[in-house]
């Protein structure tokens, strides 16, 4: 949170060393290229995902990058935004999925670019949005995902203050204990 207002520099300095790479991956003979896999959490996520925005997977593609791992992907993330909107024109051979677990992931037969996104994780939720319109993820209470409750409805803007307030709630981290919840 220390550096939220600093996300547009980390897409430019990822920007430039992507480039940079890609450029000197281009000159290798391409039995020489190594595998590279991009990986970032939270904000790393945005900063990397970003340098993408309006562009496709297939940018990642071009710049040799064998595969992808993101968790917790803000919302604020342009180009995982684009991609939910529209997957079939950001990534139209079906190479990112999102999932909230290895089990998730195995079950839908994998993909190269991934997206972890816990269903119980506020910060891929928090959006303006929330102020005036009902998300998708607060639908039918019977067919949500786990970890959300069937029992929350939407209200405008009390919905934006109550997910700002679950962010906060997300990040409380026990030293030593590891559990897969909310970010």
């Amino acid at each position: 949170s220390l550096s939220l207002d600093r996300a547009e520099t980390g897409v430019e300095q990822n920007t430039a060393l992507l480039y940079a790479l890609s450029g000197y991956l281009r000159g290798l003979p391409e039995e020489r290229r190594p595998r590279l896999v991009l990986f970032g959490e939270s904000l790393g996520a945005q900063t990397l995902l970003d340098c993408y925005r309006h562009r496709s997977v297939a940018a990642i593609d071009r710049d040799f990058i064998t595969g992808s791992v993101f968790l917790g992907t803000p919302a604020a993330t342009r180009f995982a935004a684009d991609w939910r909107r529209d997957p079939s024109r950001v990534d139209p051979l079906g190479e990112m999925v999102e999932v909230d677990s290895f089990a998730e992931y195995e079950a839908i037969g994998g993909g190269r670019h991934v997206l972890v996104t816990h269903h119980d994780d506020p910060i891929p939720k928090f959006t303006p949005s929330l102020l005036v319109r009902q998300p998708e993820w607060l639908g039918d209470p019977d067919e949500r995902e786990a970890g959300i409750p069937r029992s929350a409805r939407w209200r405008p803007a009390t919905t934006f203050v109550l997910t700002g307030i679950d962010m906060i709630n997300a990040m409380e981290v026990v030293p030593g204990r590891f559990t897969r919840r909310g970010h």
